[in-house]
């Protein structure tokens, strides 16, 4: 029998093929299995124990809480937190300049009694008192001309203003219309509705000469009650 010499060289360089395939295989997987060697998946399980030192493991298992215990510890929390309660900043001390500037505001806040006094080039206007006459409220005033020489006044361009700024009527009674120069004191009363007082905290009182108008009486914050 003649064997064909290409086909069994065909098969013999098979085989070797064939060969190295299988081994290079071998070694790969030797290879491979070496660098893994002490490598393995961790464990995710939460309930499995963790080895000691000793090589022991220890059971460690998850334990969950109860609702009731949660809303327990929360209650005694906050009963703590209202005992000890945060203390409120105190306020900073107010600086001196401070302190100076209130005292003005409070002194002028300050409700004003009678006497009240107004005077001007050398001529003096004071309300003495107050008092009630029917439905009618008096002021008792009284002039005084220091200067050198008479003033004359027309009381019904006197003008009287209440705290709100409004018009408030009023009369003259007993009060001359002229005074002359040294002159003593002199009395008289502004009569004034009571009704137009009702709301009225205080009310100011401005009066000029006749007919020169240099002399500028003003007396405000006359108190109305």
């Amino acid at each position: 029998m003649k064997f064909n010499s290409t086909v069994v060289y065909t098969f013999v360089l098979l085989f070797l093929m064939i060969g190295a395939g299988v081994a290079s295989a071998v070694s790969g997987f030797s290879m491979g299995r070496e660098a893994l060697k002490g490598i393995t998946q961790p464990d995710s399980r939460p309930n499995k124990g963790k080895a000691n030192r000793t090589g022991v493991v220890a059971k460690e298992d998850l334990q969950l809480l109860k609702e009731d215990d949660i809303v327990k510890s929360m209650k005694e929390r906050i009963d703590s937190s209202a005992k000890n309660g945060a203390k409120a900043p105190e306020k900073p001390e107010k600086s001196e300049k401070e302190k100076t500037s209130e005292k003005p505001k409070a002194e002028k806040n300050a409700k004003v009694e009678l006497p009240v006094t107004a005077e001007s080039e050398g001529v003096a206007m004071e309300v003495l008192s107050r008092r009630q006459e029917g439905d009618s409220t008096l002021f008792e005033v009284a002039m005084k001309n220091s200067s050198d020489r008479p003033v004359s006044f027309r009381y019904n361009f006197m003008n009287i203003t209440d705290n709100k700024g409004q018009i408030v009527n009023a009369e003259a009674i007993g009060l001359p219309e002229a005074l002359p120069a040294k002159s003593e004191k002199f009395s008289g009363s502004v009569k004034i509705a009571t009704g137009s007082l009702e709301k009225v905290e205080n009310v100011t009182l401005q009066l000029s000469d006749y007919p020169e108008q240099k002399i500028q009486l003003r007396l405000t914050d006359i108190p109305a009650h």
